[in-house]
Formats: structure tokens, C-alpha cells, sequence
């Protein structure tokens, strides 16, 4: 059960997070108030998931205080948990897609596990003349 809820909190943070880039993309991202816009979005989302009912100001508390994932992969010597299946990719392929001359991808083979960090996935954009 505790699984089941650590999952749901971090979808909620996850779909924060893109509800967040959308609603602030014209600004690219730059909010200041950010720990309120966030609890303000998963007030009623998480509450009843914590096991109590949080008040606002308690939710932007949390959110100002949770410590941050970093990695610095010149000098630290472990790579936080949240960054280890990006790290395993390196140098790897991920994807092989096919795709048609018009840009529409006809076929998509995963090679790694994707990881979300709540931001999408990354398109390229294609040359506006076919590719050969």
C-alpha cells in the first residue's frame, strides 16, 4: 500500500510539472511564487494521500524544504537514485524510429527504459527538405 502511494505522489508531482512548464512557458519558465503555484495545484491531489489533510501553508512549507536531486558527474561519487537509469543510457542508442518522408513516425522501438522527469519527450524538429 505505502508503494502504491509513493507512486500517486509522484505522478501528482510529475503532472505538476507539466502543468507548471505549460502554464509558465511564455515567461520560460521563470516563477518566482513556484512552491505556491505547486501546492495551490496538489493541495487536493495529495492530501488525503499523506495520510492527513494539509493546509496550504504547510503544503509550500514541504515544497521549500524538500531537498533537491543534484548530481555532478565530475566529482560525486554517487549518482542519486533518480539518475541512474539516465546514466546506464549513455552512449547507448535509445530509440530506432522510422519515419516517413513527411515526418510521421511509422515505427518506434524503445531500446532502454525511458525515464520521465515530468518534462516530455524531446522532438527534433525535421529539415524542411526531404532527407535522403
Amino acid at each position: 500500500m505505502h508503494d502504491q502511494r509513493v507512486k500517486q505522489l509522484e505522478r501528482h508531482f510529475r503532472e505538476a510539472g507539466l502543468a507548471h512548464h505549460d502554464a509558465f512557458q511564455e515567461t520560460d519558465g521563470v516563477d518566482p511564487d513556484w512552491p505556491k503555484w505547486y501546492a495551490d495545484y496538489l493541495l487536493e491531489r495529495v492530501s488525503g494521500l499523506v495520510g492527513q489533510d494539509l493546509s496550504f501553508n504547510e503544503l509550500v512549507y514541504l515544497i521549500e524544504s524538500a531537498e533537491e536531486d543534484r548530481a555532478d558527474s565530475q566529482s560525486d561519487a554517487e549518482i542519486p537514485d533518480i539518475f541512474k537509469n539516465t546514466a546506464e543510457t549513455i552512449g547507448k542508442p535509445l530509440t530506432t524510429t522510422t519515419i516517413d518522408p513527411k515526418g510521421n513516425v511509422k515505427n518506434r522501438i524503445e531500446h532502454v527504459k525511458t525515464v520521465e522527469f515530468g518534462m516530455g519527450r524531446a522532438t527534433l524538429p525535421l529539415p524542411a527538405s526531404p532527407v535522403k
